[in-house]
C-alpha cells in the first residue's frame, strides 16, 4: 500500500489516527527519523486500524491483486478465533482460484435469509462496492472481488468486516 492509498482509505478512521499521522509528519519534516522508518511506521499505523473503521476506494489504474501473504493478513483480521467462537458462522475464505472472499450465512428461513441480504444493500452502495449475493432458503452466501483488478483488494476485506457486523 502507497501513503496516498493508506491516506485516502484512513481518512475516516478517526481523531487517533490524525495525531498519530500529524506526529509522524512532524518528525520527518524535522528530521527526526528516515523516510524507511516513515513507511513502517505508516504500514503499522494502518494495519492496527479496524477493517470496519475503513472506506472503500476505487482502484488506481494498473492497481494488481493482493499477494497471498497479505490475503492471509487480512483474513486474521476478518476471522479472528474469538468471532469464529463467538458467532457460530464461520469465516470467510478465498475462493477455489484465491480471487474471491467467500461466506455462507444460515438462518431459520427464507424470510430471515432475505432480511439479511437486503441489509447488505445499503453497506455496498455507501461503500460503493458491491457483493455477489445469492439467497436461498435458510441460507445467504456472499462473494466478494474486485471485478477491475480480476482480484482481491483491501476493499474485499474492508466490505467483507462491515457484513460481519450486521
Amino acid at each position: 500500500m502507497y501513503q496516498s492509498d493508506a491516506v485516502a482509505s484512513l481518512w475516516y478512521s478517526g481523531v487517533k489516527v490524525l495525531k498519530i499521522f500529524i506526529a509522524l509528519h512532524h518528525s520527518l519534516s524535522h528530521g527526526k527519523t528516515s523516510h524507511w522508518k516513515w513507511f513502517v511506521t505508516w504500514s503499522t499505523i494502518a494495519s492496527m486500524i479496524n477493517l470496519t473503521d475503513k472506506r472503500c476506494v476505487p482502484c488506481e489504474a494498473g492497481a494488481k491483486p493482493l499477494a497471498m501473504q497479505q490475503v492471509k493478513e487480512l483474513l486474521k483480521q476478518l476471522n479472528p478465533p474469538s468471532r469464529e467462537a463467538s458467532d457460530g458462522r464461520g469465516g470467510w475464505a478465498p475462493g477455489e482460484d484465491g480471487r474471491w472472499l467467500v461466506k455462507q450465512f444460515k438462518f431459520s428461513d427464507f424470510a430471515e435469509a432475505m432480511n439479511f441480504a437486503n441489509k447488505i444493500t445499503p453497506i455496498a452502495e455507501r461503500e460503493g462496492h458491491h457483493p455477489d449475493v445469492h439467497v436461498s432458503y435458510g441460507k445467504v452466501v456472499v462473494e466478494l472481488s474486485t471485478h477491475a483488478i480480476k482480484g482481491l483488494s483491501e476493499n474485499d476485506f474492508i466490505l467483507a468486516a462491515k457484513i460481519d457486523t450486521l
